[in-house]
């Protein structure tokens, strides 16, 4: 199993009214911290695996981008320092086709 996508949880199982206590693997949900030309854009709680889809997927949908060809440069950063969040920066294109680099501050 992907130690990233699940991990043991101590849990109380209860199985015709008797509790026991148990250890269970349960599904880990991280946090998608996405950011568009150094801006900070949306967070997206998600399983772990998928990050770059999901990024290009919500620029998509959400209108920040109209063509793949538009993204001129995309980071992930799994774990980002923390097991429960990652990092996508994407950098795309302005209307007239230059490289939008805004650059993120800090």
């Amino acid at each position: 199993m992907d130690a990233r996508k699940t991990y043991e949880l101590e849990i109380t199982r209860v199985r015709e009214g008797i509790r026991s206590q148990a250890r269970d693997v349960v599904a880990r949900e991280v946090f998608l911290h996405i950011y568009v030309n150094g801006e900070p854009e949306v967070s997206l709680a998600m399983l772990p695996g998928k990050e770059r889809e999901l990024a290009l997927g919500y620029c998509l949908s959400s209108g920040i981008i109209k063509r793949l060809e538009q993204v001129k440069s995309l980071d992930v950063e799994i774990g980002a320092g923390s097991d429960f969040y990652s990092e996508v920066r994407v950098w795309t294109e302005t209307e007239n086709g230059a490289a939008n680099f805004k650059g993120g501050g800090d």
